[in-house]
């Protein structure tokens, strides 16, 4: 019988706490109902952290009101919701997270695409460098080009409709008859025999570095355009046809020693003592000082007079005719020079009657020649 008494003791007391939350009139019975209030909206997926917070207030509410109430139950239920709330929004974040990383990597990716775009721009809408420290930043810009391959991976998928395409058949076209006038001019500056001494063929020489590098590039920043390839061969061609800047200066003196020896005055088209006194000793007058120098022979090389025009009116304002002069330096080397450009006779209209004879020259100086071909 005492057994009976005490297992039906223990059951009451097992089940006491949730009778007590129904039966419960105590002096925290408004917290209490609040409380369960907030769980229920937990139950009903309605709630949230602000749910969360009233329910721990409430507690703490009973717990002060009624120190006796027992609130297992209570905090039980609390902890489940409160992990459980924690947990969807530690979800929550982490989706925000990923989101904000996700924007932050297309906007980085954005941001490298027209840098790339940029620099693609500044490496191949240009003039192909031809100075050695311009070569040197070129060579920079494409080597941190090529080392963002992905960029220009991304660049070049993104950008195959308008520009990349667009820069291809450029790139295509310059390929051609361009380059081919680029390696033809290089070709004829080395080869003129009225360049100057052998040190200003660095400028020829770094030419040809400069046209290698920059289809070097093109081949290794688009490697899918075969023309590409093939302009960098003809580049590897000028370069083992001239290769370094020793062999373009012994081309230079050869060139230039042949100029030397072969170089005159050009056949007159007329005679007339008269006109090439004119051209003697205006230059000696004019020019003469300058170039510490004497003309010794001078050659006409236009028949007849050029008239000039006012260019509203019409009205006639004078003439000139051309010729050529060869000119002695009187200390110094006492070299003879001939001048690079035609010497000009140049006379007014005024009055009815052209006067006021002069001669004029651009003053760019001579090619050096041998006094015995003055002739």
């Amino acid at each position: 019988m005492k057994k009976i008494i005490l297992l039906t003791a223990m059951v009451s007391i097992s089940i006491a706490p949730k009778a007590q939350d129904a039966n419960y009139k105590g002096p925290a019975k408004m917290e209490v109902t609040v409380f369960w209030r907030q769980i229920e909206f937990l139950k009903k997926g309605s709630g949230g952290p602000t749910q969360i917070s009233n329910a721990e207030k409430a507690l703490a509410d009973v717990k002060q009101k009624d120190a006796a109430y027992n609130t297992a139950s209570m905090e039980e239920e609390l902890k489940k919701w409160k992990a459980e709330i924690e947990n969807k929004q530690a979800v929550k974040d982490n989706n925000a997270n990923k989101e904000a990383d996700a924007i932050k990597a297309r906007n980085q990716m954005r941001s490298a695409i027209a840098a790339m775009n940029n620099d693609l721009t500044d490496c191949f809408h240009r003039t192909i460098p031809s100075e050695e420290k311009d070569i040197n930043d070129f060579k920079a810009l494409v080597k941190s080009i090529l080392d963002r391959k992905d960029i220009l991976a991304a660049f070049k998928e993104r950008a195959k409709d308008n520009y990349y395409s667009m820069l291809a058949n450029e790139m295509k076209s310059s390929a051609d008859i361009p380059l081919n006038r680029e390696i033809n001019t290089v070709g004829l500056e080395i080869n003129d025999p009225s360049g100057g001494d052998a040190s200003d063929w660095k400028q020829p020489y770094y030419k040809i570095q400069g046209i290698k590098a920059y289809w070097e590039a093109a081949q290794q920043v688009f490697p899918e355009i075969p023309e590409c390839a093939d302009a960098l061969k003809k580049c590897n061609e000028l370069v083992d046809k001239y290769g370094s800047e020793e062999k373009i200066k012994g081309i230079s003196k050869a060139n230039k020693a042949t100029a030397l020896k072969t170089r005159k005055l050009p056949a007159p088209v007329v005679k007339d003592a008269s006109l090439e006194k004119i051209l003697t000793e205006g230059f000696d007058k004019k020019y003469g000082p300058s170039y510490n120098a004497k003309a010794i022979k001078a050659v006409l090389t236009q028949d007849g007079w050029t008239i000039e025009r006012n260019a509203i009116s019409g009205i006639v304002t004078g003439r000139n005719r051309t010729g050529k002069i060869a000119y002695k330096t009187q200390e110094g080397d006492g070299k003879c020079y001939l001048l690079s450009g035609n010497i000009f006779i140049y006379q007014a209209f005024i009055g009815n009657a052209f006067t006021n004879t002069e001669v004029i020259y651009n003053g760019l100086g001579g090619d050096e020649m041998l006094c015995e071909n003055v002739k």
